[in-house]
């Protein structure tokens, strides 16, 4: 059998099943209505093809109205790459700007510590250090204005030339004008060396000068030989004959002393810098001399210890000196290169009367610029290192 009559019997076997309807109007009242109905005018087709045209504009404009007045899907999808980019920008700006901020807080809170600290950090010695590697040439000077003689000194690594010869060349740092110190190749290119302990001084044309104050170059020896084993200098002429000075006769042999009692002193010339020197006259104690060191001795002789600071000292049998403050002395306080002074002049000091070490009490700072004050400090080779 065929799929279509299959269907149609299908439909068939449907309509039979549906429930039966009958209409028990007569048959002249059917009639009747339908004649009713057809006599009815029929409406104008011009009424309704308005209403449609007007419909089918709307439809079109509403239609249109999202493309005429709207962007792309692709344009909005863009505007809002763009827009969230433009806002993580903003976001990566603010973020490095607090990273910015954050790091300069940091840096000048740093900056902060160290000035508070007053530049702790640098090293602010002056005097010269047994250090192993090097060796420490010390010279006696005389200041540009003839003011004072007085110490200098400069460290060199250690070399194979003979001390005299390397003496000499290390000298050529005494030159610059920062120093504020004479040409001293005159009395340095003198020297000679006659023995290991025993050093002559030539006296010719060119040094005489230093002979018009005995005291000046006595103290230009001592400085010189301190720290060597040359234990006596003769003054002579080229030929080795005895020096007269014109004015008391011939000049002395000077015995070189390992020690002076002396108190150390500021000395503030002409010259950019100051320094550190021993005075003239001598004094029998260390408490002695320290007691001294607060006043200034000449113009030009200024204190290392400020008024205000009271010393005690205790010294004994052995090589170490206790240099106790009275008060609790705050050494990152004031001024920092002042305090590096008092500090050296004390051990400088010290070591004019024979002491090795120092052991300093009521210091607020255990550790300061390199000395650790919780154990006696060794006192300098010399004073006033040229760098």
């Amino acid at each position: 059998m065929a799929q279509s009559e299959q269907n149609d019997e299908k439909i068939i076997q449907l309509l039979n099943q549906l429930p039966k309807v009958t209409d028990q109007r007569p048959k002249e009242e059917i009639y009747r209505n339908i004649k009713k109905q057809m006599s009815k005018t029929k409406p104008k087709r011009t009424i309704f093809i308005p209403a449609i045209s007007t419909f089918a504009g709307l439809l079109v404009v509403l239609l249109l109205f999202p493309v005429i007045f709207q962007k792309s899907p692709t344009d909005l999808l863009m505007k809002k790459e763009i827009k969230e980019s433009a806002e993580s920008h903003d976001a990566n700006i603010s973020l490095y700007s607090a990273k910015e901020r954050a790091k300069t807080d940091m840096e000048n809170e740093e900056e902060k510590m160290n000035a508070a600290q007053n530049f702790d950090v640098a090293d602010l010695k002056t005097a010269a250090y047994e250090e192993d590697g090097f060796k420490v040439y010390t010279y006696g000077v005389l200041t540009a204005d003839y003011a004072e003689a007085i110490p200098v000194s400069v460290i060199d690594p250690v070399s194979n030339e003979d001390w005299l010869t390397r003496m000499k060349d290390v000298s050529k740092t005494l030159d610059d004008p920062r120093y504020g110190l004479q040409n001293m190749d005159p009395f340095i290119n003198s020297i000679r060396i006659d023995d290991p302990a025993t050093a002559r001084i030539i006296i010719d044309s060119s040094n005489r000068y230093l002979l018009d104050n005995g005291n000046v170059l006595k103290k230009l020896v001592q400085y010189t030989f301190k720290n060597t084993n040359i234990k006596t200098v003769h003054f002579t002429d080229e030929d080795g004959n005895k020096v007269e000075d014109g004015h008391y006769g011939e000049i002395p042999d000077e015995a070189i002393s390992e020690t002076s009692q002396k108190a150390y002193f500021l000395y503030k010339g002409d010259a950019e810098i100051s320094y550190i020197v021993p005075d003239n006259s001598d004094v029998n104690t260390l408490q002695d001399a320290i007691e001294k060191m607060d006043e200034a001795q000449s113009d030009y002789l200024l204190p290392l210890i400020p008024e205000n600071v009271q010393l005690e000292v205790q010294t004994g049998e052995s090589k170490v000196a206790t240099i106790r403050f009275k008060n609790s002395f705050e050494l990152l306080e004031g001024d920092q290169e002042e305090n590096m002074r008092m500090i050296e002049g004390l051990l400088l000091t010290a070591k004019e009367f024979g002491f090795e070490f120092v052991q300093f009490e009521n210091l607020s700072q255990e550790e300061w610029q390199g000395f650790n004050f919780s154990q006696p400090i060794k006192v300098p080779i010399a004073p006033n290192v040229l760098n």
